[in-house]
């Protein structure tokens, strides 16, 4: 396939997170144009270390927060810990943690909640960024479980001159956009420029949920939205060689 003729995947993760994914999708034969639509930074709240020493189970919901957590307090830490999905817990354990709770199918915060209901946890701590949904917490205050929340992180919308975003996408076409996240989703609509909304609205999309699923038929994208299975990035790329085959089919 000669490059003028390859598709184009639109990387829309923070810089700190997107090289090794740029390179696989390269791999994969896509060219690729990266628009960060999220920043990631650490927040100026003090870890309730208490919490988590005398903690039944450490929830740490994704590779930035127990990359900041572990800046605030280097791992391993004394207390079972646990992720979302594989990839945190595979992150967990390369950063030295020993006591470790795997995740489980289907790597969701709904899967976990599913998982907390038939434990016999009592105290939770739950490290994430800042904002976001609550619904873990709700459910501990349901089932009688003692929530800790500890925001290690924030994310922030970044800023790209509407000129610059006009150029990359005209320079190199997009044929299929990459989200993981819905604030990442809608981050990319604010960043893009009117003119440029229609044409990236008609595009296939990969995203990590059926909760971007959703969103992605709010914000009215037209086109197939792929969830990767498992989400983050072996599912997305997963998803896009699907993509990929059926182009080439075309």
């Amino acid at each position: 396939m000669n490059i003028s003729t390859k598709p184009c995947v639109l990387i829309t993760r923070a810089s700190h997170q997107a090289q090794d994914f740029i390179d696989a999708c390269q791999q994969l034969g896509y060219n690729t144009s990266h628009l960060p639509c999220i920043e990631i930074s650490a927040t100026d709240n003090t870890p309730d270390f208490d919490a988590i020493d005398s903690a039944d189970l450490i929830l740490l919901t994704s590779v930035n927060a127990i990359d900041y957590a572990h800046q605030m307090r280097p791992l391993p830490w004394p207390t079972t810990a646990t992720g979302i999905g594989n990839v945190s817990t595979a992150w967990l354990a390369k950063l030295g943690q020993q006591r470790i709770q795997q995740a489980v199918p289907p790597f969701t915060s709904e899967g976990f909640i599913e998982q907390l209901k038939q434990s016999n946890i009592k105290k939770l701590v739950v490290v994430k960024g800042d904002g976001g949904r609550n619904i873990i917490q709700e459910t501990c205050t349901e089932l009688g479980i003692k929530c800790t929340t500890i925001e290690v992180y924030k994310r922030i919308l970044p800023h790209h001159h509407s000129d610059d975003v006009d150029v990359l996408l005209a320079s190199n076409p997009p044929t299929v956009v990459c989200a993981t996240s819905n604030e990442v989703l809608n981050n990319l609509l604010s960043l893009v420029p009117i003119k440029l909304k229609p044409q990236l609205l008609s595009l296939p999309l990969v995203v990590n949920s059926e909760r971007s699923v959703l969103l992605a038929k709010k914000l009215g994208f037209t086109n197939s939205v792929l969830v990767a299975n498992p989400p983050g990035d072996k599912g997305q790329l997963q998803a896009l060689q699907q993509i990929n085959i059926a182009l080439e089919q075309r």
